[in-house]
């Protein structure tokens, strides 16, 4: 990190000081047509000093506007000497570091800083992070930077917008070791700001710009708007907004009662789409069925959002009939509070309640509750829209279905004796919820053995066993095959909860941390993209074989109809109906639920068997339930932990070697095919080569090895691969002379030796000349008495022998030579080295040119080099490689000369080879004598007619511009000397350290 170097530095120079934080300050100056001028100040403390103000890579610096920055043609962006002079600086924008009217502040940075200042002076925003940076900065001690009042001017700043700061600063305490304050943030409104929102109870509109002042009436809930959106295939597209006017409060539900029911309905259908739902399912604004379909929500049209629905009738709904709330329960949908964002009203004051397509007259009629910005539920009753034609609704306040927003009348509804909102019972004596002609008189007892789960007033003719009954009533889960092969492969299976007979109503499937809901696939489970996790997404009468091995879990019901009631909350479904398993574990718990007697399909039948779930697999699954329902006596007890694995085992070929075999096979039914060959595997399952290494298309195990080279003696006319087995006669018999069965092909004198194999020779063994080897006399023997050493070589050779005895004596070792007729040795030291290439030479092993192979009886010191003897010097090694060298400039640290190595430097020293800072050099426009370069009039006083800067290209200010050298050249140091950080570059931050300690005398390490 840049500025890591500093941060050690700060540390290790005494204890951390305890300072006061510094903040940023302003100060309004004046207000014109080119926008509000603010100053803006560092505050520390009196005698405080500011060193830079700086930007890095982890210390962003940020300047930025809503509007733009007012800037004077052809002022600086950094306030120069003299600045505040200018015309046009009272109301330029710019930076500093004091007011500079003295000494400017110098600025240095990388790419992104210049960018910075680029767009800053055409009006832009500044804004540097790069890994560079850059800085603005003073010479430590210059007055201009010392805190003399309220704080250091750090800039001017004019824009008709609001104006936001992020600075980083660089400052010594009095008397103290330098610090950075990062992040100092500021925020300047322009004079014409306030409250912008319309709907806040300080709406300025005269303001410009938002103060953040606004402030909110408490139950800030403004009615129902409805807005034609647009068309879908020339149909009316609609959407309903809750207005609200504070934006702090948030939709929490609507919602129907039996008293006030919830109803969306229109005189013609409402256009739905066979892959959408109650809710959005759309997952980004392009999805299919975001403008195309219709829809309820809380502040969203994409799917989630925490939105959940209990109670509505949904089926009927998207069938593009109404929407309504159970008339004796009630419905809604509805979020939770705080898990919705949507929920608070968008920029317009909007939340977003419903998506309606339709060519009739639509009525909208509902409760709504919302959360106030105290956290209070405020619930409105019996709101209502009509349109597009007028609001119409009752307007009887008396009326259960009264719509206070209501223009145009509407029929009223009153409560019934059952407290149904238009409802048409006349009497409910007994009280218990069932109208007096709807009764159904019976056994009411659940205990009795004539119990009739439909009864709703007893008879008095309940029968009873003469044992206790069991009521517990629940006898686990089982399964059955609904249908094979609906999509390749898989298998349809149907689970059912049992019971001990009719009239148990299952009313949910739920999971938890203590209990989870789990159902697994080790195959995966089809998922049709026309269904859904549950029944209640599978239309009524089902046509396609892929949508019928849909999988999903239910209470009851097997379609949209007769599942109409099943809801779910807590439950993600996402990974399910991808295909994988489904798990239900949270703290909070979720699952499947419906309204007590609300759903016909969830009460078990004559076979008590209620339907919980269809899965399509091709592979074993397990699920694991957890159950509530009620019994007929009314009790509601709970089954957990549940579970079932099915079927009991998969038929397939299980044999891996098969062509076919299934990998989820648990049982083998003779299914399996295999390759021709099999077991030896000679083809594999498309009929080629299991192996064919020579690619001569006969198959590896059908290869007969052999010898297939017609002309040799064992050719194989059978064989298909040659094993290299071939012989000739010359394999056979050690010659081609020879034929197959070893006969010579031509024996001119009969002895038994080919004619082409005779070798002639004295074949007497007596004679000098014997050749053991010579099948053919020749005449050459001799018989004179020649026995001797009959090799040169050999230390003992006879030249007068011609026939050898062995006796010869050879000097074959690296330093043997004959001596007296045998071999000796000519090593006295034994080194390896004969005696006669014995040599002299350095036997010193700490010289350059030490030799291990000059014994001591040669060594000579005086051969001997080293590195002083050849280079000069003992600080190089061997090579010439300075031992040490640590600004690699090739002259070794102990050889460097101090000096200024400057030739403009008015102390240039030649023979230096270190720069040490010492240079110094002339005034602007003077000998090092001080004299003047240029004087025409003179008068003594050097002309003023050059541009001074530095004008070194190899200088880190190098000014391109200048034509005469002002000095101010601040050079590298060597090989990265100006890398004090050491972080491999040189950026603002070694500026930054270096400027800690400028002017300091130094203190010298190691000195005495």
């Amino acid at each position: 990190m840049f500025l890591s170097r500093f941060l050690l530095l700060l540390f290790s120079l005494g204890a951390v000081q305890m300072v006061a934080q510094p903040i940023l300050t302003s100060e309004w100056v004046s207000s014109g047509p080119e926008g509000t001028t603010h100053r803006v100040y560092f505050q520390a403390q009196p005698g405080d000093e500011v060193l830079s103000v700086f930007a890095s890579e982890e210390a962003p610096m940020q300047v930025t506007t809503t509007t733009e920055f007012h800037q004077e043609v052809g002022l600086s962006d950094i306030l120069s000497q003299n600045g505040l002079l200018l015309p046009g600086s009272e109301v330029d924008s710019w930076f500093s570091i004091g007011d500079g009217a003295i000494a400017g502040a110098a600025n240095i940075g990388g790419a992104g800083w210049n960018a910075a200042l680029s767009s800053f002076s055409q009006g832009g925003a500044f804004v540097c992070d790069d890994a560079f940076g850059g800085a603005i900065y003073l010479t430590p001690g210059t007055a201009q930077g010392i805190q003399q009042g309220e704080g250091v001017l750090l800039g001017q700043f004019t824009s008709t917008g609001t104006v936001q700061l992020q600075l980083n600063v660089q400052w010594k305490p009095q008397g103290g070791d330098a610090l950075e304050a990062t992040g100092l943030t500021l925020t300047l409104l322009p004079d014409n700001a306030g409250c912008t929102d319309a709907n806040a109870l300080n709406f300025d509109a005269g303001a410009a710009e938002d103060d953040g002042s606004c402030t909110y009436a408490a139950n800030g809930f403004d009615g129902l708007e409805w807005e034609q959106v647009g068309l879908s295939d020339g149909i009316p597209v609609y959407r309903i907004w809750a207005m609200m006017d504070n934006p702090n409060e948030q939709v929490v539900s609507v919602y129907g009662t039996a008293s006030q029911p919830l109803l969306i309905a229109s005189s013609a259908p409402f256009v739905q789409l066979a892959s959408g739902g109650v809710l959005p399912l759309a997952f980004d604004a392009s999805s299919a069925g975001v403008d195309g379909d219709s829809w309820v929500t809380i502040g969203t049209e994409l799917t989630g959002g925490g939105i959940q629905t209990v109670g509505l009738s949904t089926a009927q709904f998207e069938a593009g009939g109404s929407l309504e709330s159970n008339p004796q329960y009630g419905g809604s949908w509805f979020t939770i509070p705080g898990n919705a964002p949507q929920a608070f009203a968008d920029d317009d004051g909007r939340v977003l309640l419903a998506q309606l397509i339709t060519e009739g007259l639509i009525t909208f009629q509902a409760s709504l509750a919302y959360e106030n910005a105290d956290g209070d539920l405020q619930e409105l009753e019996a709101l209502g829209l009509q349109f597009p034609e007028g609001v119409a609704g009752c307007m009887d306040v008396t009326a259960c279905n009264y719509v206070a927003a209501a223009t145009l009348e509407a029929p009223c509804q009153y409560l019934d004796a059952l407290g149904v909102c238009g409802g048409n019972c006349t009497a409910d004596l007994d009280a218990d919820g069932v109208c007096d002609d709807q009764e159904v008189f019976g056994c009411t007892d659940s205990a009795a053995i004539n119990f009739d789960p439909a009864a709703t007033e007893d008879d008095l003719g309940c029968l009873y066993a003469p044992e206790e009954v069991d009521t517990t009533g629940f006898l686990g889960l089982s399964y059955e095959v609904a249908a094979d092969d609906l999509v390749g492969g898989s298998t349809t299976y149907r689970v059912y909860a049992n019971f001990a007979a009719a009239g148990y109503e299952l009313i949910s499937l739920f999971g938890n941390a203590e209990f989870p809901l789990l159902l697994s696939s080790e195959a995966g489970f089809h998922q049709s993209p026309l269904g859904g996790p549950t029944a209640a997404f599978i239309p009524g009468g089902v046509l396609y074989d892929e949508l019928a091995a849909d999988s999903w879990l239910t209470i009851g019901g097997d379609d949209a109809p007769s599942a109409s009631g099943l809801q779910s909350v807590g439950v993600d479904f996402a990974g399910f109906e991808a295909g994988g398993d489904l798990t239900v574990n949270s703290s909070a718990g979720g699952g499947l639920f419906v309204i007590p007697g609300a759903q016909p399909s969830a009460m078990s039948g004559p076979d008590g068997r209620v339907l919980v779930g269809q899965f399509t697999s091709a592979g074993q699954m397990q699920a694991a339930l957890n159950l509530q329902f009620r019994n007929p006596d009314g009790s509601v007890p709970e089954v957990r932990g549940v579970s079932i694995a099915f079927p009991d085992a998969v038929a397939g070929c299980t044999d891996p070697e098969a062509c076919n075999p299934d990998a989820f096979a648990t049982v083998d039914d003779g299914s399996c095919s295999y390759p021709t060959g099999y077991p030896n595997h000679v083809l594999d399952c498309d009929g080629n080569c299991v192996s064919d290494v020579d690619g001569d298309g006969v198959c590896d195990a059908d290869e007969e090895p052999g010898c297939t080279d017609a002309t040799a003696c064992n050719f194989d006319a059978g064989a298909t691969d040659d094993d290299g087995s071939c012989q000739t006669p010359a394999d056979l018999h050690g010659s081609d002379a020879y034929d197959c069965d070893g006969q010579c092909l031509s024996d001119t004198d009969g002895d038994g030796t080919c004619d082409a194999l005779e070798v002639s020779g004295c074949t007497n063994p007596l004679a000098c000349n014997f050749n053991a080897s010579a099948t053919e006399e020749d005449g050459s023997c001799e018989t004179s008495s020649c026995a001797g050493c009959t090799n040169p070589a050999a230390c003992n050779y006879d030249a007068d022998a011609t026939l050898g005895d062995g006796s010869c004596i050879l000097a074959d070792g690296p330093c043997e030579a004959c001596a007296g007729g045998v071999a000796v040795v000519l090593d006295a030291d034994g080194d390896g080295v004969c005696d006669a290439d014995e040599y002299a030479g350095c036997a010193d092993s700490s010289a350059c040119n030490y030799d291990p192979l000059v014994d001591a009886a040669n060594a000579d010191p005086a051969l001997c080099t080293t590195p002083e003897s050849l280079f000069g010097s003992p600080h190089v090694d061997c090579a010439g490689a300075c031992l040490s060298d640590a600004d690699g400039d090739g002259v070794c640290d102990a050889d460097e000369i101090f000096g200024c190595t400057y030739p403009a430097a008015c102390n240039y020293s030649p023979e230096a080879t270190q720069e040490d800072g010492s240079c110094t050099f002339s005034e602007p426009l003077r000998n090092c004598d001080g004299t003047c370069l240029l004087d025409l009039n003179g008068d003594g006083q050097c002309d003023d007619l050059e541009d001074f800067g530095c004008t070194y290209s190899e200088a880190y200010n190098y000014d391109a511009g200048a034509t005469v050298d002002d000095g101010s050249c601040t050079f590298p140091q060597g090989v990265c000397q100006a890398d004090l950080n050491q972080d491999g570059d040189v950026t603002v931050s070694d500026l930054l350290d270096f400027l800690v300690y400028f002017a300091e005398p130094c203190e010298l390490h190691g000195a005495e």
